[in-house]
């Protein structure tokens, strides 16, 4: 039986995040700045055999290895996410020389609720920064 869920092209379109493991990866990335569950195939396999969409928690991608070697929890990351966007308020200036490239990195902070601001030039950096000084006195 089919369950009636598509296949998304983009973090921004998914609703969950299917993976066996970590990977730093924009997608995956962008998925849990914003929250949304990070799920293993089971998941899915779980869903088909009951019939409808399961509650995702029991499903939770953990991935000890990388969780320890990247200094993160996978739960704790969703769930502080989930509560409030981790750069919610957050002015993030990118510069053209940013790797990965700047529109990778504007994806993930619109993800986590920031506002990405993409600078032309570095020399557009340097005004801005003295704009927010004189802003902050």
């Amino acid at each position: 039986m089919k369950l009636g869920g598509q296949v998304a092209t983009t973090a921004g379109d998914c609703t969950h995040f299917v993976a066996e493991k970590f990977q730093r990866t924009g997608n995956m990335l962008a998925v849990m700045a914003a929250g949304k569950p990070v799920v293993t195939v089971t998941w899915l396999e779980s869903c088909a055999q009951a019939s409808c969409f399961l509650e995702e928690k029991r499903f939770t991608l953990e991935d000890e290895k990388k969780e320890k070697e990247l200094g993160f929890s996978m739960v704790s990351t969703l769930s502080a996410a989930r509560h409030k966007p981790l750069l919610q308020g957050i002015r993030v200036f990118i510069t053209p020389q940013t790797n990965p490239k700047p529109e990778v990195v504007a994806g993930f902070v619109k993800a986590a609720g920031g506002q990405a601001c993409l600078l032309l030039t570095n020399l557009e950096f340097f005004f801005s920064l003295e704009y927010l000084e004189s802003e902050l006195r």
